[in-house]
């Protein structure tokens, strides 16, 4: 799903799935986690496409 939500750059649809279906609250460390690898995806993605 990470990939998914990379792909399209979909930051606001990463955040409701990390919410809705994982059930991780925006305090949570794992949340910050999440979306730091969310955004080295996309970076490691547009590097990929040059």
């Amino acid at each position: 799903m990470l990939r998914h939500f990379a792909l399209e750059r979909d930051e606001e649809g990463f955040k409701e799935f990390l919410t809705e279906k994982l059930g991780i609250s925006p305090d949570d460390e794992n949340y910050a986690a999440a979306l730091s690898a969310f955004w080295n995806l996309v970076r490691s993605i547009e590097n990929e496409s040059r």
